[in-house]
């Protein structure tokens, strides 16, 4: 009587080869006869799915022969591999549909499964709301075998705020007036507005005491920590013409056909200091021999172009 060891029918994992768990007899006169006695054919093809037979023969002394056969079914008992298109984890950005890269799978048996062949695939992804979240994909082989994976997906906030300056960038301001500096506020797509005061530093180099350009820097951060900077340039303009002073009485009067002596006058620039030399006088000599009120203009001209003139 041939014995088997293992399981008959038994089972053997798709292409994986099969170990066979041997066989031996019991013989009412030779007692045991083990298997390196036997006659054993098998046709056995891991490789392929199916069932398969592997047949026993053997014969006692006195040449009485049995046979037993074992059934063998290959199988597919191997889940599919679940593989990532893109990154896992990923990010998605704040207030941006989420664009899933996919997946794909490959079993051993039924060779690639694309994203469409995948049984469920369920997403919790909200990019409106700031968090983690997951999409699973499930796929089943031909053979039932089940395979799950999961990517995590956070949906973050990485864009900056946008700093908007209240009035003119860029600035100007007069020279030796306290620059007044307009203010700032930032819009930012998560935390909306984002006032001056909760800028985290502004650096201004602004010296109104310096005819020359200068700069104001804003710097912020939105709750996420995406950060923004801004220059606002601010020009120190001189904006005031020089003062003439008329020397001499103002007014004064001469007789008919006498000349005219001008005492002259002086200009002083806040900046550019004495500009008596570039004063233009009008008339240059005054005509006394007709009688009359007339008037001499002094006129003059910094270096800025601030003009000034006096009569």
């Amino acid at each position: 009587e041939i014995i088997f060891w293992g399981e008959n029918p038994d089972t053997t994992p798709y292409g994986v080869p099969y170990e066979e768990p041997g066989v031996y007899a019991t013989d009412n006169v030779d007692t045991i006869i083990n298997q390196s006695a036997f006659e054993i054919v098998s046709n056995v093809n891991p490789n392929q799915l199916g069932s398969y037979s592997i047949t026993y023969k053997v014969s006692d002394s006195s040449e009485n022969e049995s046979t037993a056969i074992r059934t063998v079914d290959v199988i597919d008992n191997t889940p599919p591999e679940i593989f990532f298109n893109g990154e896992n984890p990923d990010t998605a950005p704040y207030g941006f549909p989420y664009l899933d890269p996919g997946v794909y799978a490959i079993d051993d048996v039924d060779g690639n499964i694309n994203q469409g062949g995948f049984s469920e695939i369920v997403s919790n992804v909200n990019t409106d709301l700031l968090g983690t979240y997951t999409i699973t994909y499930l796929v089943v082989d031909n053979a039932g075998n089940e395979s799950t994976a999961i990517r995590t997906v956070n949906v973050i906030d990485d864009t900056p705020p946008q700093i908007v300056f209240l009035g003119e960038n860029p600035d100007e301001t007069p020279y030796g007036v306290p620059y007044q500096e307009p203010g700032v506020y930032a819009t930012d797509n998560y935390d909306n507005f984002i006032p001056q005061s909760n800028f985290s530093e502004i650096i201004s180099n602004v010296n109104e005491n310096q005819i020359g350009s200068y700069s104001v820097l804003y710097r912020v951060s939105d709750s996420s920590g995406n950060e923004s900077t801004a220059n606002r340039i601010v020009n120190v303009v001189d904006e005031t013409p020089p003062v003439i002073s008329i020397l001499g009485q103002n007014p004064t009067s001469i007789d008919q056909g006498v000349t005219y002596e001008d005492a002259g006058a002086t200009a002083i620039d806040e900046i550019d200091g004495d500009l008596t030399q570039r004063i233009v006088t009008t008339p240059a000599v005054l005509d006394t021999s007709i009688a009359g009120t007339f008037s001499i203009e002094y006129f003059v001209v910094d270096n800025a172009g601030n003009a000034a003139s006096a009569t």
